[in-house]
């Protein structure tokens, strides 16, 4: 398809947008996205270098974005274990500029430590800074499952028992099996500082836990809590990937929604609590509304993406991510680009009109969908022609992009590379560390462990 929408000849096609995306116009605030290790950061550059914003794309591990044409790559610390050297790297970056940089941050450990540090943050960065209470809101399931109820979303039967004995005593009143065990957030918390970041998902592989008996559900949350996580019983709402749908937005700091996309996801990786592997844009209608609401009662500002489940005629919070999310650039294939109209709010610059979304435009992760193609083989769900089909019908893929294949081949060296070094020490495992970074230096333009 041509950029208006048209089918046509694609070396046209081809030709204009590498022409298009490498038009930079430094005269104007440039953006940070952090971290670039995975596809909610790469979103976000190329929706941003295919207007023309120069971009700085940081991460604390090696990714393949070094190699990219769309960005400047530069190596920070990790605000994990180091958030006060972590900001110190943002505000040394920003005293280069002449104008203050726009801030993307593409996850919510990255989000917090950039809000806890607010005061010292503000003045260098353009940067949707909210009070810190209000920021929780959106990243502790247990907050904003009150504030969506409060604000007369539907939301599933959730408790949140400090410990085995507090389970006890609510395991008679449970009586909506499956339930199912979710972290209440992406990360820990220790002394006021978040930390342990995706470790849920590292340690188990999943988003969540399923117990379909109250022996179940003890004996995971048991085990759970023992590994030292802040868990959330909540009700499963039952059903397949395609009754999962979001709107993804952006709202300014008056908490008007100036521009929204929404889709739905087609499959996802793991089938029953996993990330989103294929994805379609779709109308929705019924969901500016509740996203308006909960926008309202979090008094929330800027990018955000909101989960519900259908369950029969009504929609279930699943849940809000209060950044960009894994498929930010399915919006900007389908001719919404929010990263766009957050880049200009944020400068200070006044809102565009923006025209409808494409519906049935699709976005794949082309490596994870292959996981899920795997497990449909075993069971004999699927075979390997449909799949092809889905992969060459989606307009956006999450790692790579025609005009920007270097992250890519990067991507595929290292991991050749990984596994000649297995076939050559057998007996050795190989472990990727991240490089203690006292001094970061820039460097000139792979993605690190973590998607989200």
């Amino acid at each position: 398809m041509n950029p208006d929408g048209k089918r046509g000849n694609p070396v046209p096609y081809f030709a204009w947008i590498l022409l298009q995306e490498r038009i930079v116009d430094d005269s104007k605030p440039r953006a940070l996205v952090v971290p670039a290790s995975s596809p909610n950061g790469y979103g976000v550059v190329r929706s941003l270098a295919a207007r023309g914003i120069s971009v700085l794309a940081l991460d604390h591990t090696p990714s393949p974005l070094r190699r990219s044409r769309l960005c400047d790559f530069r190596l920070v610390p990790d605000p994990d274990s180091r958030p006060m050297e972590f900001g110190d790297a943002l505000l040394e970056i920003a005293s280069r500029d002449a104008a203050r940089p726009a801030l993307f941050v593409a996850q919510d450990l990255h989000g917090t430590v950039v809000q806890q540090q607010a005061r010292r943050l503000e003045r260098h960065l353009r940067f949707p800074f909210m009070d810190e209470r209000r920021y929780r809101v959106c990243i502790d399931k247990r907050d904003m499952l009150r504030c969506a109820a409060g604000a007369g979303l539907d939301v599933p039967e959730s408790h949140w028992p400090a410990d085995s004995a507090a389970l006890r005593r609510i395991l008679p009143r449970l009586n909506r099996y499956p339930y199912v065990l979710k972290p209440a957030a992406k990360f820990e918390w220790r002394a006021g500082r978040p930390c342990r970041n995706f470790e849920f998902h590292e340690t188990f592989g999943v988003k969540a836990l399923r117990a379909r008996t109250p022996e179940e559900l003890r004996r995971r949350f048991d085990e759970t809590r023992g590994r030292g996580f802040t868990m959330i019983v909540q009700e499963e709402i039952e059903g397949p990937a395609d009754r999962l749908v979001a709107i993804d937005f952006y709202a300014d700091a008056n908490q008007r929604i100036l521009v929204h996309h929404t889709g739905r996801k087609l499959r996802q990786y793991p089938s029953d609590f996993g990330t989103c592997t294929l994805g379609e844009t779709c109308s929705e209608s019924a969901l500016l509304p509740l996203a308006r609401r909960l926008v309202a009662a979090a008094r929330f500002h800027g990018i955000g993406n909101i989960e519900f489940k259908r369950r029969g005629d009504r929609l279930y919070l699943m849940e809000i991510n209060p950044r960009p999310w894994m498929w930010i650039h399915l919006a900007t294939a389908a001719g919404i680009n929010i990263a766009h109209v957050a880049w200009r709010d944020l400068i200070g610059l006044p809102p565009r009109p923006v025209g409808s979304q494409r519906d049935r435009t699709r976005w794949v992760d082309t490596r994870m969908d292959a996981y899920h193609l795997g497990d449909d083989l075993r069971r004999r769900l699927r075979s390997v022609p449909p799949w092809m089909l889905d992969l060459v019908s989606a307009r956006s893929e999450a790692r790579w992009a025609f005009n920007d294949p270097l992250p890519l081949v990067s991507r595929l060296v290292s991991a050749a590379g990984r596994r000649l070094a297995r076939r050559v020490s057998p007996g050795k495992t190989l472990h990727r560390r991240s490089p203690a970074i006292a001094n970061p230096e820039p460097v000139r333009p792979g993605w690190g462990p973590r998607d989200s």
